[in-house]
């Protein structure tokens, strides 16, 4: 059966049982940050306005198949060193310190919500944490009706960009450029194809945080269903999501060389401070085009995001039990109403990119400004380059303001970076 599933999960070959093949990879990436902060940010009153970090990822990724049985298993090895772990720290934000912050793709890898505790800190102190961690292990089987994936995977659902209401589980922020690996959680999924679309559902089980039990209110059960009508593709998703209802529905197409989205969401939540519950309406829609100018590809979009959930007083957002328990389960990254991205992509050389990019608060306004270069400097080797740029006025969301118990505004750093990735 199947290589007696994997010949007893990558045990001994079974007599009669079909060989097992494997393939294998390796991917590392280094990173430098430098960054400054404004006089009046908290950053400066945990030390002076410089900020310097380090940082490196290595991951090991298998893949054993015995048709129609495929088992994934991806481990990395991960660790922060700088100031900006020791300041967050000294801050009290204790769940923010385990990456950089600021776009650069680390995404919090505790396991207290998640059914398995597959994370093991190696080393920790206040400039740096060190930690190994199991983010694939998951047993795909294919029978002539679909397919079934057992284990911690990752599972992305929904057209938005840089926000995206219809991903439930683990969304990038949508500052986040380098989106290489998306965190996995343990869940099952199925994926049933139809001629014109199909069904895919998925269940996640997880953790009460403060008990550390399995619970009902915790677990996610979802389905997506997707079809064709007319020239556009129909999507409505419906979930029950840590307890509570979430119905979708969503629409694409193509009109006159341009690729547009829309995802809407209506959601109910419950916060984990107590049984009061909040409704709260999500929207996202993109535009996507790509043309020449110059001699040169360009790649472009445009992206509106609405969050229910948003206020115009973002000193009483933070103490807001709805938005802290949106937060908390990583679906919200923001605490305003409205939103405009807008990114562009140049290839100025087959091998050089110039990406720039801004997430804009459009009421402030006040926006992130993220400029950078890619070099493809071999097959398995490519080199970014970037700044983050926060950009807004005393008050704003980006350009900062004075939340209760913090010693001085939001305002984050104006960074630059670099970072290399090796694949092999």
């Amino acid at each position: 059966m199947a290589g007696a599933i994997l010949t007893g999960i990558l045990g001994r070959p079974l007599l009669g049982a079909p060989p097992v093949t494997w393939e294998s990879g390796f991917y590392a990436k280094a990173e430098a940050r430098i960054g400054r902060v404004a006089n009046d940010s908290f950053w400066s009153a945990y030390g002076d306005s410089a900020l310097a970090d380090l940082g490196g990822t290595a991951r090991w990724m298998t893949t054993a198949v015995s048709e129609p049985v495929i088992l994934d298993f991806e481990v990395d090895l991960t660790t922060t060193l700088g100031d900006t772990r020791e300041r967050m720290l000294a801050a009290g934000f204790e769940g923010g310190a385990d990456g950089f912050g600021g776009g650069n793709g680390i995404s919090s890898t505790s396991d207290d919500r998640r059914l398995f505790d597959l994370t093991w800190t190696l080393a920790e102190g206040n400039r740096h944490l060190t930690t190994a961690r199991i983010d694939r292990l998951a047993l795909t089987l294919s029978p002539s009706w679909g397919t079934v994936r057992i284990g911690r995977q990752a599972v992305t659902w929904g057209g938005g960009l840089a926000f995206n209401p219809f991903d439930l589980f683990n969304p990038f922020a949508p500052s986040d450029i380098a989106r290489d690996f998306k965190t996995g959680d343990d869940m099952i999924f199925l994926d049933l194809p139809r001629d014109t679309g199909g069904i895919q559902i998925l269940g996640v089980a997880r953790r009460d945080p403060a008990s550390g039990s399995v619970a009902a209110d915790q677990t996610s059960v979802a389905g997506q269903y997707q079809t064709i009508l007319g020239d556009a593709e129909v999507f409505a998703l419906a979930a029950w999501h840590y307890g509570q209802p979430v119905i979708g529905a969503g629409l694409s197409g193509l009109a006159g060389g341009t690729t547009w989205r829309i995802d809407a969401t209506w959601n109910r939540i419950e916060s984990d401070f107590g049984p009061e519950t909040a409704d709260y309406f999500a929207l996202v829609a993109n535009l996507q085009y790509s043309w020449a100018w110059a001699g040169k590809n360009i790649y472009g979009f445009f992206e509106y995001y609405h969050n229910g959930l948003g206020e115009e007083d973002y000193a009483a957002a933070l103490e807001d039990p709805f938005v802290l328990t949106a937060m908390a389960r990583g679906s919200l990254f923001v605490l305003g109403s409205n939103y405009g991205v807008i990114s562009a992509q140049i290839e100025w050389h087959p091998l050089v990119n110039f990406y720039i990019s801004a997430i804009t608060n459009l009421e402030d306004p006040s926006a992130l400004l993220q400029p950078r270069v890619v070099w493809d400097a071999s097959q398995q080797f490519q080199l970014t380059f970037g700044l983050d740029i926060p950009i807004g006025g005393d008050g704003t969301e980006f350009g900062g303001f004075s939340p209760a118990g913090l010693p001085g505004t939001t305002r984050g750093p104006t960074s630059a970076y670099c970072w290399g990735t090796w694949n092999f």
